[in-house]
C-alpha cells in the first residue's frame, strides 16, 4: 500500500473513531391517561378503563348535541314563516315517540295561529350535558338555554310584534335505528336569564 493510501486509511479510521456516537434511546416513560370531565372541568389522571368509558360518554353527548342543533336549525328555519311549518324529514330524523307527536301538535298550532318570527332566531346561549338525568329510557340528556327576550314574533291574533322569553330546556335522547340518537322527551322552564 502506498504512503498516500495508507495516510487516507489512517485519517478515515481516526475520523470514524472521533465521530460522535448516537445517544442511547431513552426508555419510554409510561403515560398516564388524562380524563376530561363531561362538564368541562380540569383534566385529571385516570385509569385506561376510566378514560375509555369517559371517551364513550363524550362521543354520546357530542352526538346528542349534533342532533339537538340539527333539530333547532330546522325549528329556526320554520319559525321564520308559519307557511313553512310542516313535519319534515329533519324533524323525523331528530325526534321520536311522544316528542315527535308533540312537535306535530306544535306545528299544527303554529299554522293555525299563523305564528312567525321576525328577524333572526333566538340565540343559543349554552348547551351542556345533564349527567345522570334520564327519562323514558333515555341514555343522554342535554340542557339548553335560549334567550328570545329580544326576538320578535307575530300571530294572526296579535299582529303587533311581541318578544319571546328566556327558556332553559332539557332534552332527553334515546338510541333508535340501531344506535342513532333522537329526542324522545323535553322539559322547559322560563328563566330570568341564561
Amino acid at each position: 500500500m502506498s504512503k498516500k493510501n495508507l495516510g487516507i486509511v489512517v485519517c478515515a479510521v481516526a475520523l470514524t473513531a472521533c465521530a460522535p456516537t448516537a445517544a442511547p434511546t431513552p426508555s419510554p416513560v409510561p403515560t398516564v391517561p388524562q380524563c376530561t370531565p363531561l362538564d368541562g372541568g380540569a383534566p385529571y389522571a385516570c385509569t385506561q378503563s376510566e378514560h375509555d368509558t369517559l371517551a364513550e360518554q363524550h362521543a354520546l353527548y357530542d352526538e346528542a348535541e349534533q342532533v339537538l342543533r340539527r333539530y333547532r336549525a330546522e325549528l329556526d328555519r320554520q319559525e321564520a314563516d308559519w307557511r313553512l311549518r310542516e313535519m319534515t324529514p329533519e324533524f323525523e330524523a331528530t325526534t321520536t315517540g311522544a316528542y315527535r307527536d308533540f312537535v306535530e301538535q306544535f306545528i299544527e298550532a303554529d299554522r293555525n295561529d299563523e305564528a312567525s318570527r321576525i328577524g333572526e332566531p333566538a340565540p343559543i346561549v349554552w348547551v351542556k350535558p345533564l349527567i345522570g338525568a334520564s327519562r323514558d329510557g333515555s341514555v343522554a340528556a342535554l340542557q339548553f338555554c335560549s334567550d328570545a327576550s329580544t326576538t320578535e314574533y307575530v300571530t294572526k291574533e296579535n299582529p303587533s310584534p311581541f318578544v319571546g322569553g328566556t327558556v332553559k330546556r332539557t332534552y332527553y335522547f334515546v338510541p333508535t335505528d340501531g344506535s342513532h340518537l333522537k329526542i324522545a322527551a323535553s322539559d322547559a322552564e322560563e328563566v330570568d336569564a341564561c
